[in-house]
């Protein structure tokens, strides 16, 4: 009996950009191998709506139907699920991403009743072994709660129950081989996707570690690809990039990883392999990267290798809320690490802002602003702060009682005001916002800056978009 999978990623109408998701790759990749039909339908790139996506789903007629999904896209998901079981009940469904990895098992499995299954974590391996479990389940073969047991990360049901196994986190990356990019397709999303105004078109993004072991409470990427940090080989990285280079006609890798720059002798080894191989290809690290894992010759070594660009954590300006928030750096710290990417190379930096984090008060708000300009960065992005769930700050502001039930899901979105810190209004918080963007950009050397940074109208456009939403 042959399974045929389904992975696909929730309808979200207000996407500003898409991306190939990597996740789904990386999962149909893993299909692939054990030969195993395995189709991606990105519906945010398809721009589907729910019905068209259920549609689609009849007409390819899988057997299992995997959803990935963050916060943000519970009820869509909620509703997709509840679409599917209506229309087609014999389908399996199973969830998996950033929030099944982060929520609580059974407060997942109640509140979404349609979901069959989910698995936390990293799922390329369990993904195979699962698919296998269910055509041995629909064939009616014997099943007990011990094959459920064996498989990590899985989250099921059983006799009213739910059960969940903790999630395995993959030590050899190069096992993994490769996305699935015949699924993926770069050339289909070109025309959509730029990460940066720093960024040549056509670009793509990879991932060349996972795993994060810094303690920050408002992070959950711990959840996710767990804590230690693990890198693919550098010829493995390379040979992908070579494939896309080749195939898709890329200019521009971006590195989507949490931590490319944890190991030096890892960057080292990359970047110098880069040069004796000749490669010419832009490379930028827009995820951001720790502040102090960079040192003055890895720096000038990442620039010569072809990196334009890159993001750093910096979060707040406020000394008091950088200890609460266990960032392990300092004001002086951040300021002398910035000074020092400038004073021995060219790279473009954006600097990443949290605002409205739990504990600040007017005063440390206005620090991170006035700290944000004080720097020498290209850009800057501020979020709003979002209680994450599975993250020490969540479950701080659960015990206290300051979430209120029921959470809006859908507004949990960087640029959405879902919460504010005691004596701030959400109004008044999504003023500082505003502010902070105007304060920032609206400098004569910054805005004349980002004119020079400019690749291609399609880039002018987005900044342009991009400034105006966060002010209207």
């Amino acid at each position: 009996m042959q399974m045929k999978v389904l992975l696909t990623l929730p309808p979200d109408p207000g996407a500003s950009f898409t991306m190939p998701d990597l996740g789904l790759g990386y999962l149909a990749a893993s299909l692939q191998k054990a030969n195993l039909p395995v189709n991606i339908v990105d519906s945010i790139n398809e721009s589907l709506t729910l019905d068209e996506l259920i549609t689609r789903i009849g007409s390819i007629q899988p057997d299992i139907v995997g959803i990935k999904f963050f916060s943000k896209d519970f009820y869509v998901s909620h509703k997709f699920l509840k679409k599917i079981k209506e229309i087609y009940p014999e389908i399996t469904t199973v969830g998996g991403g950033p929030h099944p990895s982060c929520s609580d098992p059974k407060d997942l499995m109640e509140q979404l009743p349609d979901l069959d299954y989910a698995i936390r974590g990293e799922a390329e391996k369990s993904i195979v072994t699962f698919v296998k479990l269910i055509r041995s389940i629909r064939q009616g073969e014997k099943i007990d709660n011990d094959m459920f047991r064996n498989l990590p990360g899985l989250i099921w049901r059983m006799n009213d129950a739910v059960f969940s196994n903790p999630p395995d986190f993959i030590e050899n990356l190069d096992e993994l081989g490769f996305p699935a990019w015949d699924l993926l397709d770069p050339h289909k999303f070109v025309k959509k996707f730029e990460f940066s105004i720093f960024t040549k078109p056509p670009s793509v993004n990879i991932i060349a570690t996972r795993g994060c072991p810094y303690p920050c409470s408002f992070c959950a990427t711990s959840l996710t690809t767990g804590k230690k940090v693990r890198s693919r080989s550098v010829s493995n990285i390379l040979e992908e990039i070579s494939f896309l280079l080749d195939h898709y006609n890329i200019q521009t890798i971006n590195f989507i990883d949490d931590n490319f720059t944890f190991h030096k002798s890892f960057v080292k080894a990359f970047c110098e392999e880069i040069l004796k191989r000749k490669m010419k290809f832009e490379w930028h690290c827009p995820y951001g990267v720790r502040l102090n894992s960079l040192d003055a010759s890895i720096v000038k070594l990442m620039e010569q290798s072809g990196c334009i660009s890159i993001a750093v954590g910096i979060e707040s300006g406020s000394s008091r809320i950088l200890d609460h928030m266990k960032k392990k750096l300092s004001i002086d710290q951040i300021r002398e690490q910035i000074s020092m990417i400038k004073k021995n190379s060219k790279l473009k930096i954006q600097g990443f802002f949290i605002l409205g984090y739990p504990e600040e008060n007017r005063e440390d708000i206005q620090k991170t602003i006035l700290f944000a300009r004080s720097l020498p960065l290209d850009m800057a992005s501020f979020s709003l702060f979002c209680p994450i769930p599975g993250t020490p700050i969540y479950e701080q502001l659960v015990q206290q009682g300051k979430l209120i039930e029921p959470l809006k899901w859908d507004d949990y979105t960087m640029d959405s005001v879902v919460y504010a810190p005691d004596g701030i209004s959400l109004e008044e918080l999504n003023k500082y916002h505003r502010t902070a963007y105007m304060r920032f950009y609206l400098r004569p050397g910054v805005i004349f800056n980002l004119i020079l940074q400019m690749r291609s109208t399609k880039q002018i456009r987005f900044l342009i978009w991009g400034f105006l939403h966060r002010l209207l």
